[in-house]
């Protein structure tokens, strides 16, 4: 997509969002996704850029359902090489992303934009051959000369006689060639020079003419020495292990065990590459040792507990070995509020891996089946997405890489449907005296042949690859968000001594009780994106815009703050006492102070204090009360200031439309239990508990779903329903 048309897509975009006019929130913070407080807005750059990493992937599905045009696209950048790479010869030139040689990049050197558009796309976002081991037959079809894992001495290895032997007469081009060539002139008859006369010298010199048989062998295995293990085909690979881990011990036939499969080999060529990498690429293969298969497998069982002690949160886990007391260990952790309480079973199963030795069979037991399908069914799979959205990815990345240094098979038992033994009793004892003790767990150093970064370029779809680029963009933070967040934080702690996460506060804002209105201004409340207060007090600004950053009733800072709860003008205090004698007839209970913090946070505030009201019902009204009258009083304020250059409204009028704003609702709310909704209906009994004893029930009621019955004249227009009006 062209630049200009890419920046008048966004700008529509934006203006949309805020129905032409200037908006209140920047661009960048729309593009959030709603848990972080964004409307996750499409951004068209980043999308765009998924696209071309989209085009790279089919360039790079390498076998025989690669399209035609990538083909073409290698012969376009073989043929267009920088005067520093013309040495390189033809023959060899196979794909500069699996050689080291380069190709040129620049508009002025005539390369086609789509090709300079791949190009960029792989230094953008990391694309590169990556991954833990690869399959033989894999090694072998990568083009040995210019090999990109190769040491750098091989380059010195592609030009003389001997290599132009090589390359015509041999036709030795890929990793392959090179390695059926090392196998020959083995033989003990061999001389070790140029002029042996033995079967195999002879054999290649009137089979492709070769004149220097030796020399030319003796390259091959040079040249095949430049590769590291994990690139050599000569080399032990892990497929050498046959099958992975056999279980021991335990009955792998049981419904309730799983043996763990550590999924360290790619298939094909067009696996090795990974997009979104980062760091170095660690060449080294990692070979699990086999030992102790015969050995009985240690039996642990795990458990976790969490608590909280000055603002942090504890969680102790514990293993128990069945017949090892030794073995038996309990550790904490610390962390904030913020991390979930799926670390625990994590957490455990990495102790029982370390305690029970990387050298013996394990069974684990564990009832976290989360966990089980996090390590069994799911990991490779989010592996090969790069855990792009899930929970505790950077632990679950430290236990996998744990679990596949072990040389003895793993099984894990579920127990989630058995009953709670005497062992698992143990377990829970030692976790929880671990809470209490110093003996923090400490995550284990992962070797560096098992450290994998970034997705796996055939896997990853378009939807993928914009969630990695929207992640690795710079964070944008507004100030103004980051103040209004923390002040509902504070709010928050004051009542209930609990931090909240980010994500909670937002998702409260969109609670299915809410109206859209509601929402929309409790979304914008919590940006601090209304231009009142600071907004307008700003040294760039002319004379009379600073004086609206004054409310001119008491010539005090007219921030959102003082017009929800402090303004002496009337409507705010009149409208909260109207919500708080509403709420005393209806419970007779009082009304909580609120400031608009609270009700930012109201819905974490219902959820801490579930124990004051005495149904679900009660807990909904009090909720659309909040809401509603805080959003009626921004309303009355705005038509005030705005239409009626600061009038007050009269109490009678208040009084007035907070009856009307509440009736509405109860009407509304009856109208939503009609059967033609559907599945979206709502549920009658919560409605009619909720405003069950209320002067707005009857009311509401005969306006609800059995008007439906009745015949009209004009749509929408009920009988009798405008008495009294023209």
């Amino acid at each position: 997509m062209p630049p200009h048309v890419e920046k008048l897509l966004t700008q529509r975009a934006v203006k949309f969002m805020w129905a032409g006019k200037s908006p209140l929130v920047n661009e960048q913070t729309l593009y959030k996704p709603i848990a972080e407080g964004g409307r996750a807005l499409v951004d068209i750059k980043s999308r765009n850029k998924a696209i071309n990493v989209m085009w790279l992937k089919a360039y790079l599905s390498m076998g025989p359902n690669r399209p035609l045009w990538a083909s073409l696209a290698d012969a376009l950048m073989a043929m267009n090489l920088p005067k520093m790479e013309e040495g390189v010869d033809e023959q060899i030139r196979v794909s500069p992303f699996l050689q080291t040689w380069k190709t040129r990049t620049s508009t002025r050197g005539g390369v086609c934009p789509d090709i300079r558009s791949l190009l960029k796309t792989t230094e953008e976002f990391g694309v590169r051959p990556k991954g833990l081991a690869f399959r033989r037959e894999t090694l072998r079809s990568l083009p040995l000369w210019y090999h990109f894992a190769a040491l750098p001495r091989i380059r010195r290895m592609n030009h003389g006689k001997v290599a132009e032997c090589l390359k015509t007469k041999h036709s030795m081009i890929l990793v392959g060639d090179a390695e059926r060539m090392t196998g020959l002139l083995v033989n003990n008859d061999h001389l070790g020079t140029d002029d042996c006369e033995c079967e195999g010298c002879m054999a290649l010199e009137n089979e492709v003419g070769c004149l220097h048989p030796h020399s030319c062998v003796e390259r091959a295995r040079e040249m095949m020495a430049t590769l590291p293990s994990k690139w050599n085909p000569l080399l032990e690979q892990p497929e050498d292990l046959g099958v992975p881990f056999p279980a021991t011990g335990a009955s792998v036939s049981d419904s309730n065990a799983s043996v763990f499969t550590p999924h360290l080999e790619s298939e094909s060529l067009a696996d090795i590459f990974r997009v979104f990498t980062r760091g170095p690429r660690y060449d080294q293969v990692f070979i699990p040792r086999r030992g102790g298969q015969t050995q009985t497998p240690r039996s642990a069982h795990v458990m976790h507990a969490s608590g909280s002690r000055q603002g942090e949160k504890l969680l102790g886990v514990g293993v128990c070995f069945e017949g090892r007391p030794d073995l038996d260990k309990g550790a904490k952790w610390v962390c904030n509020d913020r991390v979930p309480i799926d670390n625990s079973p994590l957490l455990a199963i990495l102790l029982a891996s370390l305690r029970g030795g990387l050298g013996n069979p394990l069974e684990i037991a564990t009832r976290s089946k989360v966990t089980i399908a996090a390590l069994m069914k799911c990991f490779k799979a989010n592996e090969d997405k790069g855990f792009i959205g899930v929970r505790n990815a950077g632990l679950l990345r430290t236990v996998i890489g744990c679990l596949r240094m072990h040389s003895s098979s793993i099984i894990f038992q579920d127990l989630s449907k058995s009953p709670l033994s005497m062992i698992e009793h143990k377990t829970v004892g030692i976790a929880e005296e671990a809470m209490n003790q110093n003996a923090v767990l400490i995550l284990p150093p992962i070797p560096t042949e098992l450290h994998i970064t970034g997705a796996r370029l055939l896997k990853v779809t378009q939807a993928t690859a914009y969630k990695h680029i929207r992640n690795v963009a710079p964070a944008c933070t507004r100030r103004r968000t980051t103040a209004r967040i923390d002040e509902v934080k504070r709010v928050m702690i004051t009542s209930s001594g609990k931090v909240p996460q980010d994500r909670a506060i937002w998702k409260g804002l969109r609670d299915k009780d809410f109206s859209r209105q509601t929402r929309v201004f409790l979304w914008k409340s919590a940006h601090n994106a209304y231009k009142v207060g600071t907004y307008w007090d700003k040294q760039n600004m002319a004379p009379e815009l600073r004086e609206r950053s004054e409310c001119k009733h008491d010539g005090k800072l007219d921030s959102l703050d003082h017009i929800m709860s402090e303004c002496s003008c009337p409507g705010q205090s009149q409208i909260w006492n109207l919500a708080s004698e509403f709420w005393n007839k209806r419970t007779g209970k009082t009304f909580p102070s609120l400031n608009i913090s609270s009700v930012i946070g109201l819905m974490l505030l219902a959820q801490q204090k579930e124990g004051e009201v005495s149904s679900e019902g009660l807990a909904r009204l009090r909720k659309i009360l909040i809401v509603e009258s805080a959003y009626l009083i921004w309303v009355i304020r705005c038509e005030r200031v705005i239409s009626k250059d600061d009038m007050p409204f009269s109490p009678v009028k208040i009084e007035n439309r907070w009856k009307e704003m509440v009736a509405k609702r109860a009407e509304l709310d009856f109208k939503m239990t009609s059967a033609r909704y559907g599945k979206w209906a709502a549920i009658r009994p919560l409605i009619q508990d909720t405003w069950k004893g209320t002067a707005f029930e009857q009311k509401a009621q005969e306006h609800g779903p059995r008007r439906e019955a009745q015949g009209g004249v004009l749509v929408g227009i009920y009988p009798g329903e405008r008495d009294g009006v023209g």
